[in-house]
């Protein structure tokens, strides 16, 4: 079956889906109007904040909320687009309707690459949106202007999520505890494994930095790190990995996630 066909199959399992409709449907919404959430702090004292919300800095701050945005909805969403399969016996009965099994995991990637795309459009649309409305004008050339690869970042970010989810829920295969073990090694296993190990066994160098998930918030981190990492007395306490280095962490990472993924879709009973 050619990939339009496998990407039509896979819309038309999901165009009805309540869940993902509403995933997506928020993540729209979202994406441009949550930055302005730190403009009305009126508050928070923080030099420049205006700045925060023009171009060029305006990708930064949005990729940054967009990361969180995704690692929220489309991961979970990529944790769901197999555990479903697995609790209804839709996995099972494709594959006995006629669907190879490379066919059926083919699918997934495809239209995890769709769902990609579309997160990334909203990102990059929503971010021009939000610096014009604040510049006034539509300038083009600042719009272009010290972008650093935003794009493909924003795209490697979701697509590296959505293929970790994918990873967890072939692994558990069970949704409540694939979507538990999906934020709880992002948010505490990882970290805590980071720093214990490090901090334990290597008291210098940057290798700490080298995990999947570092990597890959790395592609969009918070912009005030970014300024941290260039104070004199943090040269040798690095936070951050470069854009370079954090693309080729997640490139290995998805590689990684998608290899797992499929090795266990083809050991494991359907």
């Amino acid at each position: 079956m050619n990939p339009i066909k496998l990407i039509k199959l896979e819309v038309l399992k999901y165009k009805d889906n309540s869940l993902i409709q509403m995933l997506l449907m928020f993540y729209t919404l979202l994406m441009p109007i949550v930055i302005f959430v730190l403009k009305n702090f009126d508050d928070i004292n923080i030099p420049g904040k205006d700045s925060f919300f023009t171009f060029p800095k305006v990708w930064e701050y949005q990729a940054y909320i967009g990361s969180w945005l995704t690692f929220l909805f489309f991961g979970f969403l990529g944790v769901y687009i197999i555990t479903s399969e697995i609790q209804f016996k839709t996995m099972r009965q494709n594959i006995i309707t006629g669907l190879s099994r490379n066919e059926f995991f083919m699918g997934k990637i495809l239209i995890t690459l769709v769902v990609t795309f579309y997160a990334t459009i909203v990102f990059y649309l929503s971010t021009i949106l939000v610096g014009v409305l604040h510049e006034g004008e539509f300038d083009l050339n600042k719009i272009l202007d010290h972008q650093d690869y935003v794009f493909l970042r924003f795209f490697l970010l979701t697509f590296a999520y959505m293929t970790f989810g994918i990873m967890v829920a072939f692994i558990f295969r069970k949704s409540g505890l694939s979507i538990f073990f999906y934020f709880s090694y992002i948010l505490m296993i990882e970290p805590l494994f980071r720093w214990m190990v490090h901090h334990k066994v290597f008291s210098n160098g940057r290798s700490f930095l080298y995990y999947p998930m570092n990597g890959i918030e790395d592609l969009a981190p918070l912009p005030s790190f970014k300024y941290i990492d260039n104070f004199n007395g943090l040269k040798n306490f690095p936070i951050l990995m470069t854009y370079t280095e954090a693309g080729i962490i997640s490139i290995i990472s998805i590689i990684l996630f998608m290899t797992v993924s499929y090795l266990l879709f083809l050991k494991r009973d359907i």
